[in-house]
């Protein structure tokens, strides 16, 4: 599980928008590649860090990141 807002800096670094992020995420989650999860206790995250996850209308505050196994695609190395 990847805390959103740390995989959000390591784009940022990579010249990423926040928009191109947030788009890629929905994309690779749409290919179930992905799942994008909420905090189950959100009260403990840092207020910075909560800044940073993606507020869904829907879905609450995704904070999450988990890659999914798929055994047609082969993990890359």
């Amino acid at each position: 599980m990847i805390p959103i807002p740390d995989l959000w800096r390591e784009m940022k670094d990579q010249g990423y928008t926040r928009s191109e992020f947030e788009r890629e995420l929905f994309r690779l989650e749409n290919e179930r590649t992905i799942d994008i999860q909420t905090a189950s206790q959100p009260r403990f995250i840092s207020d910075s860090d909560r800044n940073l996850g993606i507020p869904h209308q829907r879905r609450g505050h995704l904070n999450y990141v988990l890659f999914r196994y798929n055994p047609k695609k082969p993990m890359r190395r």
